[in-house]
């Protein structure tokens, strides 16, 4: 159940819309993401958005026919996320970062540094309590502690992460990797792409395409997880 809840958090991460430059952009909004194996979909999640360009639906289907939709109403200081009989409260702080996460399951508190970066994620739960930690460089998370204390390391690519979702939190490698990445609102996730990421069991590596309008349209990702190597390929449309 942990996991499932780190999905959902990882979700969240879509919370918000930033506003960086008074100047036209073009528009980053993913609309639709899919996810390939071998050539074949596994997985496909498509994204609804309100007049302020916050998110507030996922629909999530899967190859082996299952579906999942995720609801996301809105208030001043808190955002309650909805997925089928089951809710999760995100508080925020008064800047509108997520400060903590409440559900069935337990309470996650964030804390923050004095950049505003994530630094601390303590879990408790029925289980017990347990704390990730995080070193951020220049807005990225540079390094992670997993549950266990087993380092986490990241390297990134100069392409700006500034889409409607964060297209690093799409990728489910580890959990801990994906709850801190991904609990941001107004740009509180990793400044650029991943790059690589490497972990006490595997090491994962990035590849990206993009359009005319340079927006990633394709990223591959490439894995020594198991002992056949696993390549995962994910489409992007706007």
């Amino acid at each position: 159940m942990l996991k499932k809840i780190f999905y959902i958090i990882a979700v969240a991460a879509v919370l918000a819309g930033c506003e960086k430059e008074s100047a036209p952009k073009v528009s980053k909004v993913v609309k639709r993401m899919e996810c390939l194996q071998g050539g074949k979909a596994i997985c496909s999640k498509t994204y609804a958005y309100d007049g302020a360009s916050k998110l507030t639906e996922v629909k999530v289907s899967y190859s082996g026919g299952s579906n999942m939709t995720l609801s996301f109403l809105y208030a001043d200081e808190s955002v309650t996320i909805l997925n089928g009989g089951e809710s999760y409260i995100l508080s925020l702080d008064h800047t509108g970062k997520p400060e903590k996460i409440i559900s069935n399951e337990g309470i996650r508190t964030c804390t923050y540094g004095l950049n505003g970066y994530l630094e601390k994620f303590s879990v408790e739960t029925g289980t017990g309590k347990y704390e990730l930690t995080a070193t951020n460089q220049n807005g990225n998370f540079v390094m992670i502690s997993d549950l266990d204390g087993s380092p986490l390391k990241i390297e990134y690519t100069q392409y700006e992460n500034d889409y409607s979702i964060d297209l690093n939190s799409v990728v489910p490698i580890e959990n801990m990797f994906t709850c801190l990445n991904s609990l941001k609102v107004n740009g509180m996730h990793s400044a650029n792409l991943v790059k690589s990421i490497t972990t006490a069991d595997a090491s994962y590596y990035f590849t990206y395409n993009f359009d005319a309008k340079n927006r990633v349209t394709d990223m591959v990702v490439m894995s020594t997880a198991s002992t056949t190597s696993l390549t995962e390929h994910y489409r992007f449309t706007y």
